[in-house]
């Protein structure tokens, strides 16, 4: 290969990210080079810093550059200081409301050194059923035809009015109420994995190993047995199931191949959706990080099994 071609580099946008040391908003550029496809900070003080973003640049290209349609949001709030410091949908965004996500308890039974969420079980806080009607009401409002809504937390399976929550938001109209858990009490509570199926929940299970060794490094504990029992659970209730898998470079990944062979033979698993791991938040920062694992495919991928249910997308 010749010289020019090793050091040959492609600017193919500019943007605007975030720099936690000064921050504020900075210039940022994507650009192509041989090793892959890299968003590139151009922070005065602190210097360029390079994060992958894709292993191939043609399938960044495919994927990534493809014309969009834009459909602004239909009540944006005014742009005053920029991103990220204006929260919800503001004049500046291209795309309205699609998957709502919010947290109704700040309470988990588990504390993962690769968690990136700040949670606080020493000062429980659950959100009261007017607070998710409210919640609701206003989603609604900015999109009528809004068909999907997701729980998160916390643990949002120690929510515990959880089962009306989910049978309030189904009355608002949303055809797929997504619940996202650990699996740790539907492990062992039959009740509640009854009154998620009588409602139609689909849960969206994070399963990032069924190795013991490696659940202690991802999750501090050996919790594959209850993983495992989680499945089962869902599976006799027949509770529709997306699974979450954290992919940690040096740690996890040579295990996603077999595993997702392993899931998507399950009746009730529609899909799985690979995420690489967030050196972020409360634990996930104190992680050893092994680099982002980039194999042309930049960002989340999802891989779907044959089945379907009213409201899948």
């Amino acid at each position: 290969m010749a010289d020019s071609d090793m050091t040959r580099e492609t600017i193919l946008s500019n943007t605007m990210v975030w720099c936690v040391a000064c921050a504020k908003a900075e210039p940022a550029r994507v650009v192509a080079r041989v090793e892959g496809v890299f968003l590139e900070r151009l922070c005065a003080a602190q210097g360029p810093e390079p994060i992958l973003l894709a292993a191939s640049e043609s399938w960044y290209r495919s994927r990534a550059m493809r014309p969009r349609s834009i459909q602004r949001p239909v009540h944006p709030k005014a742009a005053r200081e920029g991103c990220p410091r204006d929260c919800g949908p503001c004049t500046g965004h291209l795309a309205d409301l699609r998957l709502p996500i919010f947290s109704i308890t700040n309470v988990c039974n588990l504390d993962c050194p690769i968690c990136f969420t700040h949670n606080r079980p020493d000062q429980a806080y659950h959100k009261s059923l007017e607070d998710v009607e409210r919640i609701a009401d206003r989603i609604l409002e900015r999109n009528p035809d809004q068909t999907i809504v997701d729980l998160t937390g916390g643990e949002p399976t120690l929510h515990p009015q959880l089962p009306e929550i989910v049978a309030l938001l189904r009355r608002k109209g949303f055809a797929r109420v997504m619940v996202n858990t650990n699996g740790m009490r539907l492990a062992r509570d039959r009740e509640l994995a009854q009154a998620l199926a009588r409602h139609d929940a689909h849960v969206v299970l994070s399963l990032d190993t069924l190795d013991p060794q490696r659940s202690r490094t991802i999750h501090g504990a050996d919790i594959v047995e209850a993983k495992e029992r989680c499945l089962e659970m869902l599976q006799e209730h027949s509770i529709a199931t997306t699974v979450i898998f954290v992919a940690i470079k040096g740690i996890n990944e040579s295990e996603l191949a077999p595993l997702a062979g392993r899931l998507l033979a399950r009746d009730h698993v529609l899909s799985i959706t690979v995420q690489n791991m967030a050196y972020t938040g409360a634990n996930g920062s104190n992680f050893a990080g092994g680099g982002r694992i980039a194999s042309g495919r930049g960002g989340n991928l999802v891989v779907r099994g044959s089945r379907r249910r009213s409201g899948d997308f």
